[in-house]
């Protein structure tokens, strides 16, 4: 792994991941390892506003993106410059609504 690579979380990533965690042994391993990444705010207005853009986006073009959680977190990593490694079908969306990757 290139060394150079940061792995940045916000509140809401560290939520939907803990919270579909059965076994509280898992759930104290996980929540181990997610305390080593960098924990990015979301409380910057400017974060929202493009949230709300990317779904007013989606809707406009006839798409509907099904949680407004997966917007907030676009929108962090769009305004903060990171990538979303993602297994979900709203990130799929905007990123062929937007023609670039999220």
């Amino acid at each position: 792994m290139d060394s150079k690579i940061k792995i940045v979380i916000n509140g809401l990533i560290y939520t939907e991941v803990l919270q579909g965690i059965k076994s509280d042994k898992e759930l104290e391993k996980i929540e181990n390892t997610l305390r080593y990444f960098l924990m990015v705010k979301d409380d910057n207005v400017k974060v929202y506003q493009k949230a709300v853009a990317i779904y007013r986006n989606a809707r406009k073009k006839g798409k509907t993106i099904r949680r407004t959680i997966d917007c907030i977190i676009a929108a962090t990593a769009v305004i903060h410059g990171y990538k979303i490694l993602h297994k979900d079908s709203d990130y799929d969306l905007m990123e062929e609504l937007k023609g670039q990757t999220i």
